[in-house]
């Protein structure tokens, strides 16, 4: 794995979507409680950072244990149409990333997207948010996580891309994603400051901070 950055040697940057792309995750819980709320549930009260990066079933069955897996099937129908009937309400484009991934494709780098979001619903918020472009590669949670419950699989998007391990960067925002990257022995950058529990190589507050630390600078 690498140690150490050399922009020029890197082959792609392998993004998530949820909180590294777009601001999707607030929208998410904001969501999900006003279901459970009319359901007859309180409010979860859980630090918000618990929920990054988790899918919403996996999230349930693990903080609502009571419910069954009919009423977690519905529940994350409704909040995926609640989301996709109004994402500019739910979703909003990470401060910098679209200027840190043209810098990229200006260097020849590829951009690859892995998240844990299903097909279906990956390639509404792709064309409604008009993002395709940014991407050379889409993997959504069928590829990335066919098995709830299981880490991402960061070996199979490598494989398929015919990358060399030691010449990719994974850029995550959660804990669950951050440990998946580094099980996969891939140099991981951790951003938006979301996790406290799981180190990942490189730390940064922002795009900008990113930019600097890579020190980018496209031709």
């Amino acid at each position: 794995m690498l140690t150490t950055i050399d922009i020029n040697n890197i082959q792609a940057v392998i993004f998530d979507f949820d909180g590294v792309i777009v601001d999707t995750e607030r929208g998410r819980y904001l969501a999900l409680e006003i279901i459970l709320k009319k359901r007859g549930f309180q409010p979860l009260g859980l630090d918000i950072n618990s929920f990054f990066g988790i899918p919403t079933d996996v999230f349930l069955r693990k903080q609502m244990p009571s419910l069954t897996d009919s009423d977690i099937a519905e529940i994350v129908r409704e909040r995926r149409a609640m989301l996709l009937s109004n994402v500019t309400r739910y979703c909003s484009l990470c401060a910098g990333s679209q200027a840190f991934i043209e810098n990229l494709q200006a260097l020849g780098i590829l951009t690859i997207l892995a998240t844990t979001n299903s097909h279906d619903v990956l390639e509404i918020l792709i064309e409604k948010l008009g993002i395709a472009q940014w991407f050379d590669s889409v993997y959504s949670r069928e590829f990335v996580m066919p098995h709830s419950g299981m880490l991402k699989n960061y070996p199979r998007v490598v494989k398929a891309e015919h990358l060399s391990p030691d010449r990719c960067i994974v850029i995550e925002d959660s804990c669950f994603g951050i440990e998946s990257a580094l099980q996969a022995g891939l140099f991981c950058v951790g951003i938006h400051n979301k996790c406290d529990n799981t180190t990942p190589n490189l730390k940064v507050a922002d795009y900008t901070e990113l930019g600097s630390a890579l020190n980018m600078t496209a031709p």
